[in-house]
């Protein structure tokens, strides 16, 4: 991309959106806004995720007028997951047997969560206090539509052809075969 700067004037503001918080979002229920969502190849390996692909989400939620950030990392393998996240911000979840699930139809959806905080205890930031989404929160209004598919008519069975001559072999109405 090739930007021409002498086309804007030297006056505009080239400001962007206050920076989020570094303070760690507190403990309890919160509304926010995810930001950014990509796919990250080789984060967390193991045995049931052999490739170690996660899905990284950017919660933006405001507290006391500050914007603050929560991460959260989701290993891939981890279906149900992905499809409560999906729920909480009423974009259709991933359906089995379909392989092309598009995580962007996330960025920019509000949703409501249930945060928890935590102390690092490895690594250059340890001793930091973060916040963790515990669980999220699926409400009535943030779930998908349905699809509208027409309900199927029930199925017709003919009814059962008898012999004449078969009907009245049988006896009569007080004959119980065995």
């Amino acid at each position: 991309m090739n930007i021409d700067w002498d086309q804007f004037p030297a006056d505009q503001s080239t400001e962007a959106a206050a920076p989020p918080s570094r303070e760690p979002l507190s403990e309890g229920i919160h509304k926010g806004a995810i930001d950014r969502v990509t796919v990250e190849n080789g984060w967390r390996v193991a045995p049931d995720n052999p490739s170690g692909d996660c899905l990284s989400i950017w919660l933006d939620c405001e507290e006391g007028g500050e914007r603050k950030r929560v991460f959260v990392t989701v290993p891939c393998n981890q279906i149900n997951r992905i499809s409560v996240i999906a729920r909480a911000c009423g974009v259709a979840p991933p359906e089995r047997g379909r392989a092309d699930w598009d995580e962007t139809t996330l960025i920019g959806r509000e949703c409501s969560v249930e945060t928890s905080q935590y102390i690092v205890q490895n690594g250059p930031k340890s001793g930091e206090t973060r916040a963790s989404v515990r669980r999220w929160i699926v409400t009535e209004a943030a779930k998908p539509a349905a699809p509208s598919a027409a309900p199927k008519p029930a199925a017709k069975v003919p009814p059962i052809k008898v012999n004449k001559a078969a009907k009245a072999a049988q006896g009569g109405a007080d004959d119980i075969p065995f």
